[in-house]
């Protein structure tokens, strides 16, 4: 969104002071991502976090892939450690750990027009294309609304255009998630809005007197109509996400399942993993969520996590290893995992698979009334 307005001020204005806010921009960003990867590296803790993340994006920000496609590029790998991938329950360092991910990660591909065609069957790639085509109408009517130059026009249509190119490139790199988009059409609106500050078309002194006469004739429902239609649009993105993602979360964090699984949390004292999605539980305050205010004997695979302090922290408080966390509930009598019949057949697999013994598990508890995530304890056969 950036590149229209450096082309614009270098192609059209060439004035020094608009040069120096781009460079200073630029230079800007580059400092802030700076700074990020030397906190990173320089806070205890977290010093293998920045590889950590980026390799495993670079692995598991795609489409899924199975177990015999992985050994095709990391012969180690076995079919429960897919399955544990590919259930983002990968809680522990070994074997997930930073060169695990980068052995995945640099050999699969990022960019595919196979991933292209997947998107274009996907709901929100037509939601982007169909806000970049809103978006486009809003910029040209705002263009017209203050007689904007043919050189600001341009500017707007190139904003525009690098959307739908943004757009394009997150199909080809199976990106056009909605968490993805929403920022996109974002930017693009207030790239719009920027457009606006651009010069008017100069305009000889009749058309100068036309325009004002027009202008001083128009009712003020005729002059507030752009906004209240931008103001519309808003409202509507706002319901449309609220209704979408945040409604039904909420309704889910306040279920008899989940309020089942909580009271089960209070009222044991093991130490619970928890093996499906988070959001199916513990969803009724995203922000005491994010302050730890839920039952401190929660374990909760949350994705990137292991080589961060606070996880470190959390386990060492409870005398856990983030080295063999699943291999611990067939080690353990005082640990369960809650979830469904087939995550917890898995997780079986995979403990037996590192510990080289049989293990079995069994359910202790079921919640909700079709018994769809059970308390599975494991042990050594």
């Amino acid at each position: 969104m950036f590149s229209p307005f450096a082309v614009y001020v270098i192609a059209h204005n060439r004035h020094a002071a608009p040069i120096c806010r781009g460079v200073v921009t630029v230079l800007a960003a580059l400092a802030v991502m700076a700074a990020g990867g030397l906190a990173y590296d320089a806070t205890p803790g977290w010093e293998s976090y920045g590889d950590y993340l980026g390799h495993g994006r670079d692995a598991l920000d795609y489409p899924e892939l199975t177990a015999d496609e992985m050994r095709e590029i990391d012969p180690s790998i076995t079919d429960a450690s897919a399955s544990i991938l590919n259930k983002w329950i990968f809680i522990q360092s070994d074997p997930f750990d930073v060169e695990f991910f980068e052995r995945l990660g640099s050999s699969r591909a990022h960019v595919s027009r196979a991933y292209l065609l997947d998107a274009l069957k996907a709901k929100t790639t037509w939601l982007a294309l169909g806000l970049i085509a809103l978006f486009s109408v809003a910029g040209a009517a705002m263009m017209r609304n203050i007689h904007a130059s043919s050189a600001a026009r341009a500017l707007a249509l190139g904003v525009c255009v690098m959307a739908l190119a943004s757009c394009l490139l997150l199909a080809t790199r199976a990106r056009v998630r909605l968490h993805v988009v929403l920022p996109l059409a974002m930017t693009t609106f207030m790239a719009l809005i920027a457009c606006c500050q651009a010069p008017e078309a100069k305009r000889g002194a009749h058309c100068a007197h036309r325009a004002a006469s027009q202008s001083r004739s128009r009712s003020r429902l005729h002059r507030l109509a752009l906004p209240v239609v931008v103001g519309l649009c808003c409202v509507g993105a706002t319901l449309g996400l609220w209704f979408k993602a945040v409604r039904p979360t909420s309704v889910q964090g306040k279920s008899s399942l989940s309020q089942d699984y909580l009271s089960y949390l209070r009222e044991t004292d093991d130490m619970v993993i928890q093996g499906s999605a988070q959001t199916a539980f513990i969803a009724r305050d995203a922000l005491a969520f994010e302050q730890g205010a839920y039952p401190a004997n929660a374990i909760v695979p949350g994705g990137w996590m292991v080589y961060t302090a606070p996880w470190q922290d959390f386990l060492a408080s409870r005398g856990l290893s983030d080295s063999d966390l699943l291999e611990q509930l067939a080690q353990r009598d005082d640990m369960t995992l809650v979830t469904g019949e087939d995550t917890a057949e898995t997780v079986r697999e995979f403990v037996e698979e590192r510990l080289g013994h049989s293990v079995e598990k069994r359910s202790v508890r079921t919640f909700g009334d079709d018994s769809q995530l059970s308390v599975w304890k494991y042990s050594l056969t």
